[in-house]
């Protein structure tokens, strides 16, 4: 696995409006990385609405992570990098 600049491109998906990555955000007050899992994903719901976090932006994808339950929200920090997920083991012990 290598890491992508979302300066170079983002991620794509396929089969539904999202997708699970690896993302590499630097934090505005300390410049610090943190590398945690999130979504790249549509900023609207499935009836086409933009999800209240977005009203007023022109994204239409936007990197979110998960706040427990069925919230997500916009990631707060810059992300600088990602990566797709690796394949799970072929085998479970």
């Amino acid at each position: 696995m290598k890491w992508v600049s979302v300066k170079e491109r983002l991620p794509e998906f396929s089969e539904y409006p999202w997708v699970d990555v690896i993302v590499a955000q630097r934090f505005s007050d300390t410049g610090e990385y943190y590398v945690g899992e999130a979504q790249y994903s549509s900023t609207r719901n499935s009836d086409g609405e933009l999800h209240p976090e977005y009203v007023g932006s022109t994204l239409e994808f936007d990197f979110v992570e998960w706040l427990g339950g069925d919230d997500w929200s916009p990631i707060g920090d810059t992300v600088t990098h990602w990566m797709y997920l690796p394949d799970p083991p072929e085998e479970v012990a």
